[in-house]
């Protein structure tokens, strides 16, 4: 544990941080600051009091890694738990002057990879595409294995409506010559 905390204290002068890097660096330490007395040496959480709860709660409206860790370890002590990515991040914000573009940003860093958003979603979902690609299909499945919906994707960018229960899918994102993408999407009714 020792040897963790002094490597994360020097990553933001091995490694050169983006805003967005720096802004997850910065909300990552507060939460690991909140959880280091209740983690022993080998590494195990304590069980959770109220007050860290509430705590690990505030975390879940940051759209980023230290987001995704609260909300997981919420979920692993039997609290249910979801990360808010539904308005980006002051980082990202400031690159981007607002707008669809800025839900998208924050969600990821570059244009090489696809984007679904927002996740979880009441039955309206974006897809961005990677740069450069304008069309793709896609095809959700439950956790049954079956189709549940698809749809031939053109243009960089797609707003579907889901017409599916609530649940959580799995997304395949084909874009011929290339591997398929899967995601998971949950839809909340």
């Amino acid at each position: 544990m020792a040897f963790f905390k002094a490597l994360w204290k020097r990553l933001p002068e091995l490694v050169k941080l983006t805003a967005y890097q720096m802004e997850t660096y910065e909300v990552l330490s507060k939460l690991f600051k909140i959880l280091q007395p209740f983690v022993s040496e080998k590494g195990q959480l304590a069980p959770m009091a109220k007050p860290l709860v509430e705590e690990l709660f505030s975390f879940t409206v940051y759209c980023n890694e230290a987001g995704y860790l609260a909300a997981e370890i919420l979920r692993r002590n039997g609290i249910e738990a979801g990360v808010q990515c539904n308005s980006p991040s002051p980082a990202m914000a400031q690159q981007n002057s607002g707008g669809p573009q800025a839900k998208e940003l924050h969600l990821r860093q570059d244009r090489r990879s696809a984007a679904f958003f927002p996740n979880p979603t009441q039955g309206t979902l974006q897809v961005v595409l990677p740069e450069g690609t304008d069309q793709a299909s896609l095809i959700l499945y439950n956790l049954q294995g079956q189709p549940a919906f698809q749809s031939v994707l053109t243009g960089s960018r797609t707003t579907l409506q889901l017409p599916v229960p609530a649940g959580i899918y799995w997304a395949r994102l084909q874009i011929a010559g290339q591997q398929p993408v899967h995601h998971k999407i949950i839809v909340s009714r």
